[in-house]
This record gives C-alpha cells, sequence and structure tokens, in this order.
C-alpha cells in the first residue's frame, strides 16, 4: 500500500473536538489518491461559532484545511432534531432555522434541550459521515488543483470539489461494509480504489461472500448504506437553512459557492444507475420530509 500523506493537527483543546479532528484525520490517513500523497495537509480547527471550512496552499507543497468548529457543531445539531422522535418536521424546520439565524447574528447557538441516549450510535455514525464529507469536499479542491483542472467560474471549482470529494468519501465509507471489510483487512483488497476492479476479476468469490453473509451482516450493511448516502444530504440541508438566514438578515451571499439546494442533486450523477431510485425512495425522501427544505 503506498504510504498515506502526512497531516498534523493543532486540535488539542478538548477531547470532543479533538475526537472530531480524530474522525477527519482518519479519512486522510487511510486516503489512497496518488494526488494527495507526499503532501502535508494540515487540519486547523478553530474554537470558534462561525460556519466556515476553507482549503490554501501552504509552503513545502502542503495544504491547509481550516474549519470553524462551528461547523462541526451545527452538523451535531441537526443529527440530535432528526432522531429526536418527538419532534415534528416543523419543529425541526423551525428549531434549525433559530439555529442558524443565531450563527448569522454570531451569537453562540442554542444547545439542544433534549439528548436522544436510545440513539447515541446512529448519531455517532452518521456524524462521522458527514463530518467526511466536509473534510473531503475540502480534500476535492486539492485533488482538483494536483490535476490541474480549469474552471470558468467559481461554481464549478466548487461542484469539482463536490465530485472528486464523493468519489474519496464514498470509497472510504463503502472500506467499512461487508464483506469489503473483511477483505481489506485480510490485505486482499489493499485500497478503496480496488475494490471495484477486485470485484470484476473475482465475481464468484464475491458472490459468494455475499451469499454466505448473515441476516445481521446483510442488516448492518443496509443501515451503514443508508448513512453513507444520508451524510452529504444532511450537510447541503444545514447549508440552505444557512443561506437562508443570511438572507433574512440582509447579508449577501458569497457568489463563490452555488447554492446547496443544486449541489444536492450533483451528488447523484456519481450514484450508479442501478441504486438512484432506491437511494431516493428509502434515504433521501424519508430525510426530505423530517427535515423539510427552508420555505
Amino acid at each position: 500500500m503506498p504510504p498515506a500523506p502526512h497531516w498534523t493537527s493543532s486540535v488539542t483543546v478538548s477531547r470532543l473536538r479533538a475526537t472530531a479532528a480524530g474522525d477527519l484525520q482518519e479519512l486522510i490517513a487511510t486516503a489512497d489518491w496518488s494526488e494527495l500523497r507526499g503532501r502535508r495537509i494540515v487540519i486547523r480547527i478553530e474554537p470558534r461559532a462561525g460556519y466556515v471550512a476553507q482549503v490554501g496552499p501552504r509552503v513545502l507543497r502542503g495544504w491547509m484545511i481550516r474549519m470553524h468548529f462551528g461547523l462541526l457543531a451545527a452538523t451535531n445539531y441537526l443529527l440530535l432534531l432528526l432522531f429526536d422522535e418527538a419532534a415534528t418536521p416543523a419543529k425541526r424546520a423551525a428549531q434549525l432555522r433559530a439555529y442558524m439565524a443565531a450563527v448569522v447574528r454570531g451569537e453562540l447557538p442554542p444547545r439542544y434541550p433534549d439528548f436522544p441516549a436510545t440513539k447515541v450510535t446512529e448519531i455517532e455514525v452518521l456524524g462521522r459521515f458527514c463530518k467526511w464529507f466536509i473534510l473531503a469536499h475540502e480534500l476535492g479542491h486539492i485533488v482538483s488543483a494536483a490535476r490541474g483542472d480549469r474552471f470558468t467560474c467559481p461554481f464549478e471549482e466548487e461542484f469539482a470539489a463536490d465530485k472528486w470529494g464523493w468519489l474519496l468519501y464514498y470509497g472510504r465509507a463503502q472500506m467499512m461494509l461487508p464483506p469489503f471489510d473483511e477483505l481489506h483487512s485480510a490485505g486482499e483488497m489493499p485500497t478503496s480504489w480496488d475494490r471495484q476492479r477486485w470485484i470484476e476479476q473475482n465475481g464468484d468469490r464475491f458472490a459468494q461472500l455475499v451469499n454466505e453473509m448473515s441476516s445481521e451482516r446483510r442488516a448492518f450493511a443496509t443501515a451503514m448504506n443508508h448513512c453513507i448516502w444520508a451524510a452529504p444530504h444532511l450537510v447541503f440541508r444545514s447549508l440552505e437553512y444557512l443561506e437562508r438566514a443570511f438572507r433574512e438578515a440582509g447579508v449577501m451571499l458569497a457568489r463563490t459557492h452555488p447554492p446547496a439546494a443544486d449541489r444536492r442533486p450533483g451528488l447523484l450523477a456519481h450514484v450508479p444507475a442501478a441504486l438512484t431510485d432506491q437511494v431516493l425512495l428509502k434515504t433521501l425522501r424519508p430525510l426530505d420530509e423530517a427535515i423539510p427544505a427552508p420555505a
């Protein structure tokens, strides 16, 4: 396996921030993209309530990814809303609007009042995937720059980062699912990009492994797949509410990023055609009903 890129982190302030950084560092450490190899990537999570994630070049072939902790906190708040079974869609929308309004005013947003303790595992797993996708988008900028991509407008650059970030995120997340996890642990599938090639070359054995999976493993794989598809959707939904809060406050939005509502459908273009209807029906539409788009 090729060496993973070097990374460092300035996050030592608290266990919560260190844990968040650990999730992000894991994505980089397991990346097998030649465009990232040998580059020093510094992740800096700043203890600010803002909603910022940026990437920029550093000296010695390095890159700095800056993120405000408020971005991760907002993601956690959205997940608590989602898993609060007592909350109606209208209540979730109202609370998310209030949260983002506080962010725009520069205030410390309110904490979620009731933590659904029975859903801790689901919240942690989906939260990890959301943070992975946020970081993967920033890594997508690095990959795009290394490939020499050229753009005619800033929107094209963001869509390209979404694409490369999605491919990185999806490849890594899939390695957690059976039977990929067993093959990866055994060294038979060393990198995420070997996944499809291995399946094509070992179709009979792969089919056998799938058929031999227990019902518990199949259920686990199904649940995890829902999380993989749901995470980017939820990240963009939170951005939609933030954009709405800026407009309501009379703040002009930067023209460097396309509207989040336009970015969400773009990811479906990278979903295998055979899965598109299933992803829409079983994952995205239920999420739209649980946390509707801002009116």
